[in-house]
């Protein structure tokens, strides 16, 4: 389809009354066709297919006011009639109900653009008592005939109630219902209708008015059901978003705090043994020549001390790609981890069992888990302990983890080393506390009390 271009002076040919005007009704519509092109653009273009679309979305639009289709068919269908039995009323008085009816129509399909102008109270207000001034006077022009032609004018008060009660508070719609409705009983007074004849017309009304305003009511309750569900839809997204955050972020945690401990034992354990095997190696190049005894005795122990770094890297890596409490409960897990060191340790250890066990969150589980490793290594390898005694109580609201060892009351400088540092901000994060130190009779005890969340 081609666009047409058009400018003021054809625009106001096109739509100016032919003739003179010499009457009221031609001068109103010089001046709103005027005021109407006064407010467009110099040269506008019309696209007759855009124009078509934009038409049908004013006609029957959609959301929140697709019930305003049902008010431009009654309008439209009110205008028909109104049109069909114009003989019944003067030319004046034709005129001007079909000007209230036209306006009224306007303002329904105007009345998005008049709520993003004017806000949807101000909107809502103005369109309303507009609406409810041009139905009073098209009630008193259509009264002043006596056909029955025109029956169809009292039940626009249908849209208007409807519209009344979707727009306002239901106190401040029943009180614009009243209104209408004494209006309407006014108008039928003054053009000389008989109060049993109004009365009779407003048994009918009535029954409408009911039905129309429970189901106005019906469509607000959906409507807030709606908005709410939609609200309480947007915070459960929200809230998921900030839980998959909060998620990453325990995950990004946990990663870390992995790779402290990881780097945490390279640097005790392994980084221990090859320095040792750097010196013993340094000592054996200076006596292979002069001493080939003790050279041979400083490679024999760097062989050794070899062997013992990499038994160190195949116990990392067997740590790293282990899934403890992955199918056991934490007691059993605890009595393997136990049973497992004091194999490869030659240390002897004991788990006693306290309370009924219960069910620990998963972070709660591997701190625990942690802790007897690092408590077992610390006894091992700081302490040079031969007993170490494991206990974990069950209690109503807490669960408490107590490491007890024989050696020689040091563990990784008494609580400041690095790996029991990372192991009390595990603890600390779960609202528990962490005491470690050496005992008054000798040894070294590691202590843990997490609070179990009822």
């Amino acid at each position: 389809m081609i666009p047409i271009t058009l400018e003021h002076a054809a625009l106001s040919s096109m739509l100016t009354p032919i003739g003179t005007p010499c009457s009221a009704i031609c001068n109103l519509q010089s001046a709103i066709v005027n005021g109407l092109i006064g407010a467009m653009p110099p040269t506008f273009t019309i696209s007759p297919s855009g124009l078509w679309r934009g038409l049908l979305k004013r006609f029957a639009p959609g959301g929140e006011h697709a019930l305003m289709l049902a008010a431009h068919i009654m309008i439209l269908s009110a205008m028909i009639i109104f049109v069909l039995n114009q003989r019944d009323v003067g030319m004046l008085w034709f005129s001007l109900g079909l000007l209230a009816l036209a306006t009224m129509f306007v303002l329904n399909m105007v009345l998005g653009d008049l709520e993003a102008a004017l806000g949807v109270q101000r909107a809502d207000w103005l369109h309303l008592s507009v609406s409810g001034m041009l139905w009073f006077a098209l009630a008193w022009i259509t009264g002043l005939s006596d056909s029955a032609n025109f029956s169809f004018v009292p039940y626009l008060i249908f849209v208007l109630t409807a519209q009344a009660f979707v727009m306002l508070p239901s106190v401040q719609a029943a009180l614009y219902l009243l209104v209408l409705i004494a209006s309407w009983a006014l108008a039928m007074l003054i053009v000389g209708v008989l109060p049993a004849q109004i009365l009779a017309n407003l048994f009918f009304l009535g029954t409408g008015i009911m039905f129309v305003v429970v189901l106005s009511t019906v469509l607000n309750l959906y409507r807030e059901q709606t908005e709410r569900a939609e609200a309480l839809l947007a915070q459960l997204s929200a809230a998921n978003v900030a839980l998959e955050a909060s998620r990453r972020r325990d995950y990004d945690l946990a990663v870390a705090e992995e790779r402290v401990r990881i780097a945490r034992d390279i640097h005790d354990g392994l980084g221990h043994h090859l320095t040792a095997l750097n010196l013993q190696l340094q000592a054996a190049a200076r006596l292979i020549e002069r001493d080939p005894a003790r050279a041979a005795a400083a490679i024999q122990t760097s062989r050794t001390v070899a062997q013992a770094a990499l038994d160190e890297v195949r116990q990392s890596v067997a740590a790293m790609r282990q899934q403890p409490l992955a199918s056991e409960s934490l007691p059993a897990s605890l009595e393997q981890l136990a049973a497992t060191f004091g194999q490869h340790t030659g240390m002897q250890t004991r788990l006693e069992l306290l309370g009924q066990a219960c069910a620990l969150p998963p972070t709660m589980l591997q701190t625990l888990y942690r802790a007897v490793q690092e408590g077992l290594t610390n006894a091992q390898r700081h302490g040079a302990a031969t007993l170490v005694t494991i206990e974990l109580a069950y209690q109503s609201d807490h669960v408490r983890l107590k490491l007890a060892d024989n050696g020689s009351g040091q563990s990784s400088t008494a609580g400041s080393g690095f790996g029991l540092a990372g192991l009390r901000e595990r603890v600390e994060q779960l609202g528990g506390q962490l005491q470690a130190g050496p005992q008054a009779e000798g040894g070294f005890v590691l202590q843990i009390c997490l609070p179990i969340q009822s």
